[in-house]
């Protein structure tokens, strides 16, 4: 697991403006603890999406598959009901 910077995603996020980190997950350590992932072999691991709170807890949590994952307006939705604006 590392921040953004170690691969390709660091410039993506750059290049489009996203104000939010990525991680990558190159060994699968975070797939397999959500159960995206059997294995560090998994070649596509299913695509999930969670809010995790300040204390690391899991608040949402979107695990339907998609193609693409999650849709970020509808993570920002319920963000805003959660939260407020």
């Amino acid at each position: 697991m590392g921040v953004a910077e170690q691969d390709w995603t660091f410039e993506w996020t750059q290049t489009d403006g996203l104000q939010y980190e990525l991680w990558s997950d190159l060994e699968r350590v975070i797939a397999q603890h959500y159960g995206a992932a059997e294995n560090p072999e998994t070649e596509d691991p299913l695509r999930y999406a969670f809010l995790l709170n300040s204390q690391g807890q899991v608040e949402l949590e979107y695990k339907e598959f998609l193609e693409l994952g999650p849709d970020p307006s509808d993570l920002l939705a319920d963000m805003q009901a959660l939260y407020g604006e």
